[in-house]
């Protein structure tokens, strides 16, 4: 049973850092193809929220000693991933440079001041549906996707 539970552990912490190589992905794509690459950056963007739902179920089966590095950063990660796909959007023309790079500092600078997963999570809130909102503009076929994903993070969430 122990191998099993670290087995659960190890496999949260590579789904974990995957999304930071899913979030490196998403950067060079922005570079590389620009506006082009949007429905690979939605798909990319879905496959990173996917491991992130998995990760956490692995994590809670996992001993409460597992305490890694990464598992510990968790949230950090989760934060990276959601700014590659608002900066994808910029770089590739999708939001206005000047307002979205406004709002991005105060982001940055407001997390950086408060400290607080409240207000990480509430800074994010913009840059995590952006995505979602620009795919159902540009490629309205995939927000079926987004729409089964939505439906799976309420899963269990008590709304009453």
């Amino acid at each position: 049973m122990t191998r099993r539970k670290n087995w659960f552990g190890t496999a949260a912490d590579i789904l974990t850092a995957s999304r930071l190589f899913i979030a490196g992905v998403i950067l060079y794509l922005g570079k590389t193809q620009s506006s082009e690459a949007l429905t690979s950056v939605s798909l990319l963007c879905l496959l990173g929220w996917t491991t992130d739902t998995i990760d956490g179920h692995l994590a809670r089966k996992s001993f409460p000693s597992h305490n890694s590095l990464i598992g510990r950063n968790d949230r950090a990660v989760d934060f990276i991933m959601i700014f590659s796909g608002w900066l994808y959007l910029i770089a590739s023309g999708f939001l206005p440079k000047g307002k979205a790079g406004i709002y991005t500092l105060g982001a940055f600078l407001t997390v950086l001041h408060f400290r607080s997963k409240l207000v990480l999570t509430t800074v994010e809130i913009i840059p995590a549906i952006a995505i979602p909102i620009t795919t159902l503009k540009y490629e309205p076929r995939l927000c079926l996707l987004y729409t089964s994903d939505a439906a799976d993070e309420l899963d269990g969430v008590d709304l009453g």
